[in-house]
Order: C-alpha cells, then sequence, then structure tokens
C-alpha cells in the first residue's frame, strides 16, 4: 500500500508539474502554448519513426526535425518511480521482458531502449548498444524545459488515489 501511495504522490505532483509546464507560455504574455490558431506537430512518442520511441533521443530529434510539443506515456515502475514508455510491457521496445509495474527503476534502467529499433525492416538495427534507456519522467522534463509537453498517465493507481492539489 506505501507503493500505492508512493506512486500516487508522484502522480500528484507530475500532474501539476505538467499543468504548470503548459500553461507557461512565453514569459512575455503568460498564454497557453496549446492555446494558437497555428497547428502544432505533435511527436508522438518522440517521433517513434525517426528514433527509438519515448527516449530522449526521439525527442531531441523530434525537436529538431521541428516539433513543436512532445507527446509521450507515463507509468510507474514498482518501486514507484514515474518512467516514459507507452507499452505496459518493456518486451517491444527493449531487450528485456516484463511488465513495468513489476520491475524496479534499476532493472528498467539497465535495459537497452535502442535495441529494437529498426528503419529497415531488421536488416539493422542502429540505436543497439548506443546507450539508450527508458528515461524518467523528471528527466525528459529536464531536457526539454519550456517545451510543451502532452502527457498521457497510463499506471494502475485509481484516479481516487491521487492526492487533492
Amino acid at each position: 500500500m506505501s507503493n500505492l501511495r508512493d506512486a500516487s504522490a508522484r502522480i500528484a505532483m507530475a500532474l501539476l508539474v505538467l499543468l504548470t509546464a503548459a500553461c507557461s507560455g512565453s514569459s512575455q504574455d503568460n498564454r497557453n502554448a496549446f492555446d494558437t490558431d497555428q497547428i502544432l506537430d505533435i511527436a508522438h512518442r518522440g517521433g517513434n519513426e525517426i528514433a527509438p520511441e519515448a527516449t530522449i533521443e526521439a525527442f531531441r530529434t523530434a525537436l529538431e526535425v521541428g516539433a513543436d510539443v512532445l507527446e509521450f506515456d507515463v507509468r510507474t515502475t514498482s518501486d514507484g518511480i514515474l518512467v516514459v514508455i507507452h507499452d505496459d510491457r518493456v518486451d517491444r521496445t527493449t531487450n528485456g521482458s516484463g511488465y513495468v509495474n513489476e520491475l524496479t527503476l534499476a532493472e528498467i534502467q539497465e535495459l537497452d531502449a535502442g535495441y529494437n529499433y529498426t528503419q529497415d525492416g531488421g536488416a539493422t538495427y542502429p540505436y543497439r548498444g548506443q546507450g539508450l534507456v527508458v528515461p524518467q519522467l523528471d528527466e525528459v522534463l529536464a531536457a526539454f524545459p519550456g517545451v510543451p509537453v502532452n502527457v498521457e498517465i497510463k499506471s494502475s493507481v485509481a484516479l481516487g488515489d491521487i492526492p487533492q492539489l
């Protein structure tokens, strides 16, 4: 139950951080970054066609090619840490196996998040062994300050368990 409370508190804090980030447009006019008449280029999972999805590298590459917003999913590890990963299992995007919520952060960060990425149907895997990891939410936010984000919280924590802000 303690892990559930810890996870709930982390998710609540993340929501507060994300709400603050999304609503803090430019410092000059303090508008919401999403309140615009312009079409926004949203990098789904960081542009999973141009780099291993939901990695710092994918987000960096997406911004370099013109993305306006980063989109990603957040899940909780067994030790209550928020990590950026779409699937409930690590199997598809890493060299590991198992459910995110049954693995510790240390176990997840031992995995190669570039292992299964290929652009040529499996002929080559250019990101294998390049040090890409499943990032923590706070690492992504720190790496891209001021960049608008769209976050989907995927967790076993019920919304009723999230403390009031």
